[in-house]
């Protein structure tokens, strides 16, 4: 590899290509925020507590937002298993929109709740 960089020595004629690596995490604000993406695949990634600052590893949902080039993650429990469950194929469409908190049945805590849809192409 050293030898490979050693060929190259002027960047300044290189443009970007393919996709921001620089990954966002989706919040989503409002009950109804939808996102059409690309669900990529599922991997552990550290994500620190907003209240802790202490990282925890969690499977978290990748996705690229075509219209912008971005990656974008989620590490919602419901949302993650979703995709686990259906064994999602990479680069497949989907629609995901945010139903808000729901209480959960086994402790005192509430979970996002999401509505995802696979699309597909309409005929023209």
């Amino acid at each position: 590899m050293t030898s490979d960089i050693s060929q190259i020595t002027d960047l300044s004629t290189y443009k970007t290509a393919g996709l921001n690596l620089s990954a966002t995490y989706w919040s989503p604000a409002n009950v109804g925020d939808t996102k059409r993406l690309l669900f990529m695949e599922i991997k552990s990634i550290q994500h620190p507590n907003e209240e802790t600052a202490e990282a925890k590893e969690l499977p978290t949902a990748v996705f690229v937002d075509p219209a912008t080039k971005e990656v974008i993650h989620q590490a919602s429990a419901r949302l993650v298993a979703i995709f686990q469950r259906e064994k999602t194929p990479p680069m497949t469409p989907v629609q995901i929109t945010y139903q808000g908190k729901v209480k959960n049945s086994t402790n005192q805590f509430s979970s996002d709740a999401w509505e995802v849809y696979y699309l597909t192409q309409s005929a023209k």
